[in-house]
């Protein structure tokens, strides 16, 4: 089996220092003193959260006063960080939000930036497992015990009328890379739930699997950016630039992933030491933050999508009631996260491709 770094590092914290001046011709900011605006993600700098490097390497982020400082991770939830105002703006896992805000905090979600599930449960191939239900009796492994997948399988067996207690046996194997892949070809487990790159990871050591994920939570929004209502309008220019400079980012992978995969060479060395899963980790991360409306929805919200949300969370009795979307859903930065010249952002990408690939 191929070995690799194994890149996915223990779900954690990391802060980004966001800065403004004065409005320019994009609407943005103009050159001159830069606000700082702290910023949290649930991964330390990864292909998975693309955009924010590209904007930087592109520019966007300064072209909107914006400065980044990505602090280390750790082990501070996204939500409390922004509601207790460590962190200005959050990059937060769509059942941390909605438990967060179940337990009476005040939060305004902005941006949906991962408009579809990142985590999936797959089988090895040819495994008779084909449903849910047929996993009654078997061993999953997941991530953690804590972990976005695992609420997945919980969630998952409860649609299926099954309990995660006494049904099946949840292992912690980790992140994906070469000890998952054996235990799935051993038969240590017979089936994992995981994110985008650790399946990506799973497949990079040659083996193959099938997704026996439910299809309506395949389609459900896997994390958004989340402010406070104070911070929405205390720093109300600041976040449209950020959000304005991530679209644009978003959109550079869209438009060309050679140009992603380079950059992320430079600033995430650890995760393209392998070429192969290195191409496939950039394609799953640009399909996943791809607007499912078009290059003229990014960000959009979706209330339906998150009463559905929250009745799948319900199920998995995470939750026991559905929260208005109304109360939280904030479409207010919206207009200018998506005032931007799409072809202006061609360009400056094809220039960049002909000085660096």
């Amino acid at each position: 089996m191929r070995k690799r770094r194994n890149i996915m590092a223990t779900v954690g914290v990391a802060i980004l220092l966001l800065t403004a001046a004065c409005g320019d011709e994009d609407g943005g900011e103009a050159a001159g003193e830069l606000t700082k605006i702290d910023f949290l993600q649930p991964l330390p700098k990864s292909i998975s959260f693309y955009p924010l490097f590209v904007a930087e390497e592109l520019g966007y982020f300064e072209d909107e006063g914006v400065e980044v400082n990505l602090l280390p991770s750790g082990d501070t939830s996204v939500p409390l960080a922004v509601v207790t105002g460590n962190a200005d703006i959050g990059a937060a896992i769509t059942p941390d939000i909605i438990v967060t805000l179940a337990e009476g905090e005040d939060l305004s979600l902005v941006y949906e930036h991962y408009q579809k599930n990142v985590f999936r449960i797959v089988v090895p191939g040819g495994s008779d497992v084909t449903s849910i239900p047929d996993l009654k009796g078997k061993k999953i492994g997941v991530t953690a015990a804590a972990s976005g997948d695992a609420a997945l399988v919980q969630t998952a067996l409860f649609e299926a009328g099954m309990n995660p207690e006494t049904d099946i046996e949840m292992v912690v194997v980790g992140d994906g890379g070469p000890r998952v892949a054996i235990a799935l070809e051993d038969g240590s487990i017979d089936a994992y739930a995981g994110a985008l790159s650790d399946l990506v990871a799973i497949q990079a050591e040659g083996i193959e699997f099938t997704s026996i994920s439910p299809e309506n939570l395949d389609i459900l929004p896997a994390s958004s950016l989340i402010v406070t209502p104070e911070k929405a309008e205390e720093l109300a220019d600041p976040i449209a630039g950020f959000l304005r400079a991530w679209a644009k980012g978003t959109y550079v992978g869209m438009v060309n992933q050679d140009v992603v995969l380079e950059i992320a060479r430079q600033e995430v060395p650890e995760e393209t030491t392998d070429d192969e899963f290195a191409e496939l980790f950039v394609d799953q991360a640009v399909q996943q933050q791809t607007p499912v409306g078009g290059e003229d929805a990014f960000g959009e919200l979706r209330p339906d999508t998150w009463v559905a949300i929250q009745e799948q969370l319900i199920a998995g009795q995470l939750i026991k009631e559905v929260i208005e979307p109304n109360t939280f859903l904030d479409d207010q930065f919206l207009e200018a996260a998506n005032d931007w010249d799409r072809a202006e952002v061609e360009q400056e990408v094809a220039d960049w491709a002909e000085e660096n690939l």
